[in-house]
């Protein structure tokens, strides 16, 4: 069976933007990669786009406080 792809895309200019890193936290670490190519990408508070290439997704909040 061929896996799907997504992409899950967090963060942003907003004031939601911790909410959104929050979010795209748990989806990432509990989506199912069996099933799933997951391709996340992170919106900076700036608006630059970001794409995460490592597998350990609990890192995106305290990479996102370092570059705030």
């Amino acid at each position: 069976m061929n896996k799907l792809s997504v992409c899950i895309l967090f963060g942003g200019i907003s004031p939601e933007h911790e909410v959104s890193l929050r979010s795209a936290e748990s989806v990432l670490n509990n989506i199912d990669q069996s099933k799933y190519n997951v391709f996340p990408v992170g919106i900076t508070k700036e608006g630059k786009w970001d794409p995460v290439r490592r597998k350990d997704y609990s890192m995106i909040l305290l990479a996102s406080a370092a570059v705030s």
